[in-house]
C-alpha cells in the first residue's frame, strides 16, 4: 500500500472512528469505543513512515479513552510506552508539547489506577511542558484542565497546598478559555468543581463549597454537555453537599446528596467507574445520616447495606478499597452500640481487618485499621483478632517511620502511634500468647520509641504479667547488645565501601 493510498483509507476509517467515539461519549455505548480503538490500532499497525507519527497520536488518545472506560493497567501503560516515544521524536516544539500533554494525562491516568507516585510527577512534569508550545481555545483549555486535575491529585497525596491552589487558578483559567457550548466544557467544569470542593473543606468555606456544587450541577445541564459525564458531575455535586452537611450541621444537604449520588449511580453504565464511585459514596452519605442522634433502626440499616454494596462493587487492588473496608466497619459498628447484636461486632472487626491487609491503601490507612480492629476486638473480648489487628499495624510502622521523615512529621506520626506496642502486647498477654507479646512490644519500641518510653512499657506490662515483663527486660538487654555491634558494623562498611565515583 503507497502511502497515498494509506492516506484515503485512514480518512475514512478514523472519520468512523471518531463516529464511533462521539456515541461512546454521547450515548454511553462502550462497543462503540472498542471498536474505535481497534481501528486506531490496525491504522498505527499499518501506517508507513510518513503516516506513522500521527496514527500513533491517535492511538494513545484511544487507549487513554478505553482505559477510562475498562480500567485496564496494560492500555494505559502501552499509551505511555507510545507517548515516551512520540515525544522523542517530536519534530517541532509545538508536536513536542502536544505529544508531552498526551504523555502526562496517560500518566496521571496510571496514577490514579496504581497509586504509583513517580507516574504523578511525571504527569505534573509533561502537563507543564505541554503548555509551553500550545495554541488558544479548546486545546489550551484541555491541557490547563488536565495539568490542574495531576496538581490537585498531588496536593491530596502529600497535602501540598500550592498545588490545589494553583489548580484552582489554572481551572479558572481553563473554563475561561473553553466556549460556553463546547462538549469538554462540562469535563473542564468538573475538574475545577472538585478542586474548589477540597479547598473548602480544608477551610471551612461554605461559600466556597456551594461554588462548587452548583458549578457541577450546572454543568450538567450545559449545552452539548457529554452523557458519560453527568454521572462524575452528579457525584461532584454531592459530595460538595457532604462537606456542607459536615460544617453546617445540616441534614438537609446530607439529603440532597443523596439524591444527586442516587441520580448518578441510576445514569452511570454498570460497568463504568462513576458507578462504583457512586455506590461507595452513597454508603458515606448513609453513614452519616445514620450518625445523626435522631437517626432511626432503618437508617441505619440502609447504612450497613449501603457500605457493604459499595466493598461488593471493588475492583482487584482497588484505591478504594480501604475506604469501603473501613465504612463498612463503622456501619456495623454503629448498630452494634446502638443494638449490641455481638454478629455486628464480629462484623465490624472482620471488615477492620479486611481493610488493614489492603495492599492498595496508604500505610496510614492500613495501620490505623489494624490498630482499630485491635481496640474493637478487644472490647468485644476476642483477643484472637485483636492480636491480628494489632499485628497488621505493627507490620506497616516501617512504611510510616523512616529515616529520611522530616522531624516535625515524625514527631506527629510518633504522637498518633503512641501506645500502639503496649495495647498489642496487652492483646498478646490476654490470649495467651506470651512469646508474641515480647516480639510485639519489641517490635513496636525498636519503630517508635527507641529509648524514651524504656521504662512505662515495662510498667504496664509488669502490671499485667511481671514474669513476662522481666523477661522482656532480658530480652532488650540482649539486642542493645546486638544493636552495639550492628553499629560497628555499619560504620566499617561505610568507611571501606565506598561510592567509585
Amino acid at each position: 500500500m503507497t502511502a497515498d493510498d494509506y492516506g484515503t483509507l485512514r480518512t475514512v476509517l478514523r472519520n468512523a472512528a471518531q463516529d464511533w467515539i462521539d456515541c461512546y461519549q454521547n450515548e454511553d455505548r462502550p462497543q462503540e469505543l472498542v471498536w474505535a480503538v481497534d481501528t486506531f490500532r490496525w491504522l498505527y499497525l499499518a501506517a508507513p513512515p510518513a503516516w506513522l507519527s500521527a496514527a500513533r497520536t491517535d492511538l494513545i488518545v484511544g487507549l487513554q479513552l478505553g482505559f477510562e472506560q475498562s480500567g485496564e493497567v496494560l492500555s494505559i501503560s502501552e499509551a505511555i510506552e507510545l507517548g515516551e516515544q512520540a515525544v522523542r521524536e517530536a519534530a517541532s516544539e509545538s508536536a513536542r508539547a502536544r505529544q508531552s500533554a498526551n504523555l502526562g494525562n496517560a500518566c496521571r491516568l496510571r496514577y490514579e489506577a496504581t497509586g504509583v507516585r513517580a507516574d504523578l510527577e511525571r504527569a505534573v512534569r509533561y502537563g507543564r511542558q505541554g503548555l509551553d508550545d500550545s495554541p488558544s481555545g479548546l486545546i489550551r483549555a484541555q491541557r490547563l484542565s488536565n495539568l490542574a486535575f495531576a496538581l490537585r491529585l498531588r496536593y491530596e497525596l502529600l497535602d501540598r497546598p500550592p498545588d490545589l491552589q494553583e489548580a484552582i487558578v489554572l481551572g479558572d483559567r481553563a473554563l475561561d478559555a473553553v466556549g460556553t457550548t463546547q462538549p469538554q466544557r462540562s469535563r473542564i467544569a468538573s475538574n475545577l468543581s472538585i478542586a474548589l470542593r477540597l479547598y473548602g473543606a480544608a477551610r471551612g468555606d461554605v461559600d466556597v463549597l456551594r461554588e462548587s456544587r452548583q458549578l457541577a450541577l450546572d454543568a450538567t445541564t450545559l449545552p452539548g454537555s457529554l452523557a458519560i459525564d453527568r454521572p462524575g458531575l452528579l457525584i461532584n455535586a454531592g459530595l460538595a453537599a457532604v462537606e456542607l452537611a459536615r460544617i453546617t450541621d445540616t441534614a438537609r444537604n446530607l439529603e440532597q446528596a443523596e439524591t444527586m449520588l442516587q441520580g448518578a449511580a441510576a445514569i452511570a453504565d454498570p460497568a463504568h467507574v462513576d458507578r462504583r464511585t457512586a455506590l461507595i459514596n452513597l454508603g458515606l452519605v448513609a453513614r452519616a445520616k445514620a450518625g445523626l442522634p435522631t437517626a432511626s433502626r432503618q437508617e441505619i440499616d440502609q447504612a450497613v447495606d449501603r457500605s457493604a454494596a459499595a466493598t461488593a462493587v471493588l475492583a482487584v487492588n482497588d484505591p478504594d478499597a480501604v475506604t469501603c473496608w473501613s465504612g463498612l466497619a463503622r456501619a456495623h459498628w454503629m448498630r452494634f452500640e446502638r443494638l449490641r447484636a455481638p454478629d455486628d461486632a464480629r462484623r465490624a472487626v472482620e471488615a477492620r481487618l479486611a481493610a488493614a491487609s489492603q495492599r492498595s491503601g496508604s500505610p496510614g490507612q492500613r495501620t490505623m485499621s489494624g490498630r482499630i480492629a485491635g481496640e474493637w476486638a478487644m472490647v468485644t473480648d476476642d483477643p484472637a483478632s485483636a492480636v491480628e489487628g494489632y499485628q497488621l499495624a505493627l507490620d506497616r510502622l516501617n512504611e510510616l517511620i523512616w529515616p529520611g521523615l522530616q522531624r516535625n512529621e515524625r514527631e506527629r506520626r510518633l504522637a498518633e502511634l503512641a501506645g500502639l506496642a503496649d495495647d498489642a502486647a496487652g492483646a498478646c498477654v490476654a490470649g495467651d500468647q506470651w512469646n508474641n507479646a515480647v516480639r510485639c512490644s519489641e517490635h513496636g519500641r525498636s519503630v517508635l520509641w527507641g529509648d524514651r518510653l524504656r521504662t512505662s512499657e515495662v510498667d504496664r506490662l509488669a502490671a499485667v504479667d511481671l514474669a513476662l515483663a522481666e523477661r522482656l527486660l532480658e530480652v532488650r538487654a540482649r539486642l542493645e547488645a546486638l544493636e552495639v555491634l550492628g553499629r560497628r558494623s555499619l560504620f566499617a562498611d561505610e568507611v571501606t565501601d565506598r561510592d567509585p565515583r
